[in-house]
C-alpha cells in the first residue's frame, strides 16, 4: 500500500517532464520551421508571391502583414517603390483602388500626406477630387474642411466647406465665357429656346466660375459671397441672368437695409420683369429652380434674387415648387432621415 502511495507522484512527475519536453521539442520545431520558411503563419498567396515576399521582407514585416491581414495583391505592387513603407500597406492599396495612378505616385502621394488621410476619408476625397487638386488643397494649407463629393444635382454645398481648386468634369460650353455642366447645358437650352416661343429672351451673363476666377466676381451688400472654394458657382449647375446686376445694385443702394423688392422690380426693364415671371411659371419643367426664393430669406441667408437660377433635375425642381421649398430646407429634410 506505501509503495503503491509512493509511485503516484513520482508518475505524476514523469508526466509532468514528458509534457515539458513535448513543449520544448514543438518550440525547437516551430522555429526551424520559422526560420526556413518566415512565412509558415502568413495564409495567402501562391508559392512564387511567397517566395517574393520571403526574399524582400523581415520578420518584422511579415509579422505587421499576419497582423494586418495584408494579402499579396495589396503589398506587391508598391514593395520596390522609392519609399515605401510597409505601415502604409493599406493607404497605398485604398488609394490606388479608388483613383487609378502609378505604383510610384502613389507611395510618394501617401507618404507625403499620411497626416491628413485616413481609412475613412481616402474614399471619399478621391471618389470626386483628382490628385492634381487634392495636392493643391494639401499643399495651399487650407484649414476649411473639404466638400462631401458635389457631383448629384441636388448637392448642397455648406459654405463652411470648400471645393479646393475642383472643376466638374462634364462642363460644356453654351454660349462665348460660358459653360455648364453638360446636363444642366442642355436643359438650359431646352427652357431658353421655350421661352423664346412666347416672347420672353433669357439671356446668362454667367455659369460656372473657376476657382481662380473667383476673385472676380462683383459682391454686393444684397448678396454676399462665400470664401473662394466655396461658393455654388463652381458646381456648373447655377446661372446669372440679365437683370442680377440691376437688381442687386437698386436692393444695396437702399438704406438700413429696408430691402423694397417692389420698388426694386420696378425698376426692372419690361424684359426683365417678363423673364421674372415666366422662371416663376415654367423654370421647374426644365429642371431649374429660383436659388434664393422670395420669402425664404431666414433659410438661405441671401436676399431674393429672381435671375438667379439652379439645375436640380426635373422632379426635384418640381418637388420643391410644389411644397414651396428651397434647398436649404430639402437638405434638412434629407439629414432628418439621414440621407
Amino acid at each position: 500500500m506505501a509503495k503503491e502511495e509512493v509511485s503516484r507522484p513520482v508518475r505524476k512527475a514523469r508526466w509532468l517532464v514528458i509534457i515539458v519536453n513535448m513543449l520544448f521539442i514543438g518550440a525547437i520545431f516551430a522555429t526551424l520551421v520559422y526560420r526556413s520558411d518566415p512565412l509558415s503563419r502568413y495564409p495567402y498567396g501562391t508559392r512564387e508571391q511567397r517566395e517574393v515576399m520571403a526574399e524582400r521582407f523581415t520578420h518584422q514585416d511579415i509579422d505587421i502583414l499576419i497582423n494586418s491581414q495584408i494579402r499579396p495583391e495589396q503589398i506587391l505592387p508598391f514593395m520596390d517603390m522609392p519609399g515605401f513603407d510597409i505601415n502604409n500597406t493599406i493607404y497605398y492599396d485604398l488609394v490606388a483602388k479608388t483613383q487609378t495612378a502609378d505604383p510610384d505616385f502613389v507611395v510618394q502621394f501617401v507618404n507625403r500626406y499620411r497626416n491628413r488621410l485616413n481609412v475613412n476619408n481616402i474614399q471619399e476625397i478621391l471618389s470626386w477630387m483628382s490628385y492634381p487638386d487634392v495636392v493643391a488643397y494639401f499643399d495651399s494649407k487650407n484649414e476649411t474642411p473639404l466638400s462631401k463629393n458635389p457631383k448629384a444635382y441636388d448637392f448642397y454645398l455648406d459654405p463652411n466647406t470648400t471645393l479646393g481648386t475642383w472643376r466638374p468634369s462634364d462642363l460644356v460650353q453654351v454660349q462665348d465665357l460660358l459653360s455648364l455642366r453638360e446636363e444642366a447645358a442642355q436643359q438650359w437650352n431646352a427652357m431658353k429656346e421655350a421661352a423664346a416661343q412666347e416672347g420672353i429672351d433669357l439671356q446668362a451673363i454667367s455659369g460656372f466660375v473657376a476657382y481662380e476666377n473667383q476673385r472676380h466676381m462683383t459682391e454686393y451688400k444684397s448678396m454676399p459671397l462665400a470664401p473662394y472654394g466655396s461658393r455654388e458657382e463652381q458646381l456648373g449647375l447655377t446661372l446669372y441672368l440679365d437683370g442680377y446686376d440691376l437688381w442687386n445694385q437698386t436692393l444695396s443702394a437702399m438704406e438700413d437695409e429696408q430691402y423694397d423688392f417692389l420698388h426694386a422690380i420696378g425698376t426692372l426693364t419690361d424684359q426683365q420683369r417678363a423673364v421674372r415671371d415666366w422662371l416663376e411659371l415654367h423654370a421647374a419643367e426644365y429642371g431649374f429652380i429660383l436659388r434664393y426664393p422670395q420669402g425664404k430669406e431666414e433659410q438661405t441667408h441671401v436676399l431674393y434674387q429672381p435671375f438667379v437660377i439652379r439645375y436640380v433635375t426635373q422632379d426635384l425642381a418640381q418637388n420643391l415648387k410644389d411644397n414651396n421649398l428651397c434647398l436649404e430646407e430639402y437638405q434638412e429634410q434629407g439629414e432628418e432621415h439621414g440621407n
